[in-house]
């Protein structure tokens, strides 16, 4: 069974609230969410468009810019200080930075719930947030990561390639179910899937428009750092770290903004739920 929006006449699921294509009501107790309401009001969180998405993706990285710069350079610091050590230290460096780019994501969803929800929230915090989640971060990671090198490995009989970005996009959200809505690594697969559900290509597109201007801007950061990589190795090295830790928190806050976003057009979500969810 399916509910066909009076508006745009998009085929949605019988029990979503909102068109997950326009965001317009599908039941007579739905009230339209306001575009330009403020993202702090706990009145709802408004349906956005894929301007909005990006718009708003910026405001919220400008706003806590230190904070966000922080988080995403936390994993890389043993990452990048592993090549100057021994083999064993190497490792073990190596592994600590994995270990960190895990949390990193549930952390970065911690701080954009927190911020659209008013909360206080600091990086520490979200650190330890993500950590206390950290096998179904790190379970859900290593499924999505073994299904996508399957998925590649099928490229050479041409299953693959569209096996592979349907897998990505309807697994996307499985660090916002894990962290906001506390569902178990597998779990939080299916939920991703559920929100996707009749809104791939939508999800495809925004997901392709950002890491679009993801690689535009680190391509910007990465021409002066191939320079100074010329003239002095480390300091190229250096430069080249900053400019991955300035570019990351864009995806991971466009990621959050996109997940909040199919869930008001789809249920309705307010940022009251949200506050009650992340105060769990």
């Amino acid at each position: 069974m399916t509910a066909t929006c009076p508006n745009c006449g998009h085929a949605n699921s019988q029990d979503a609230q909102f068109c997950s294509s326009c965001g317009s009501p599908l039941t007579e107790g739905a009230e339209e969410q306001p575009v330009e309401a403020s993202e702090h009001a706990l009145d709802g969180i408004p349906p956005r468009d894929l301007g909005q998405l990006i718009s708003d993706t910026f405001s919220v990285y400008g706003a806590n810019f230190w904070p966000l710069f922080v988080m995403a350079l936390i994993p890389n610091l043993p990452l990048a200080i592993s090549g100057y050590m021994p083999s064993l230290l190497d490792a073990i460096f190596i592994l600590v930075g994995i270990l960190l780019l895990v949390l990193q994501a549930g952390a970065f969803v911690c701080w954009v719930a927190g911020h659209y929800a008013s909360r206080e929230v600091d990086v520490l915090e979200c650190y330890r947030a993500a950590w206390r989640r950290v096998l179904s971060l790190a379970g859900a990671t290593i499924l999505i990561l073994l299904a996508l090198v399957v998925s590649m490995i099928l490229w050479v009989i041409l299953i693959g390639i569209p096996l592979f970005f349907y897998l990505l996009v309807i697994w996307f959200f499985a660090d916002e179910a894990i962290m906001i809505e506390r569902k178990a690594a597998v779990a939080a697969l299916g939920r991703s899937r559920e929100l996707v559900r009749g809104s791939w290509w939508r999800v495809f597109g925004i997901g392709v428009t950002f890491v679009g201007i993801i690689l535009g801007l680190f391509l910007v950061g990465l021409i002066p750092s191939v320079i100074v990589w010329n003239i002095n190795e480390d300091l190229g090295n250096i430069l080249l770290t900053v400019v991955s830790v300035l570019v990351a928190p864009i995806f991971f806050v466009g990621r959050t903004l996109v997940y909040l976003d199919l869930r008001a057009r789809k249920e309705g979500y307010s940022l009251e739920a949200l506050a009650s969810d992340i105060g769990r």
